[in-house]
């Protein structure tokens, strides 16, 4: 009897076992799906986080050009205004230079004509001898 009844035990048990290792394979098959439901949606979310991002980007990329381009256009509508100033600058440095050489040449003429102090000094020597 005894062994009768160790073999039932043995029955049992290994039924239990049996029953737990099925509850095991399932609980672990259901594991594995949700953890393949996750990589599944990781994956999508990684990709529509990075459509957002390179979207994004490229708007940015958009703006930065855009300012570039302004900004170059700035630039180069000094560079003109710069480039018409030098111009300007030398014409109006030739026409100094040529009113410097005027002037000096008046200042020379006019030396000739007007009497300096010595000049005047002599003449009223003169007047005195001769007076």
């Amino acid at each position: 009897m005894e062994s009768l009844t160790l073999q039932i035990l043995a029955v049992v048990i290994s039924g239990l076992a049996l029953g737990l290792n099925i509850l095991l394979g399932l609980f672990v098959r259901s594991l594995d799906r949700k953890t393949s439901k996750i990589d599944t949606m990781e994956r999508e979310l990684d990709a529509k986080t990075g459509a957002t991002v390179d979207l994004k980007l490229a708007g940015v990329i958009g703006q930065v050009t855009a300012v570039m381009t302004q900004i170059g256009e700035r630039v180069h509508s000094i560079e003109e205004r710069l480039q018409g100033g030098d111009h300007r600058f030398a014409l109006l440095a030739d026409k100094d230079h040529s009113l410097e050489i005027k002037v000096l040449q008046a200042i020379s003429e006019l030396k000739d004509v007007v009497a300096t102090k010595d000049d005047l000094n002599r003449l009223r020597e003169e007047m005195r001898r001769n007076g």
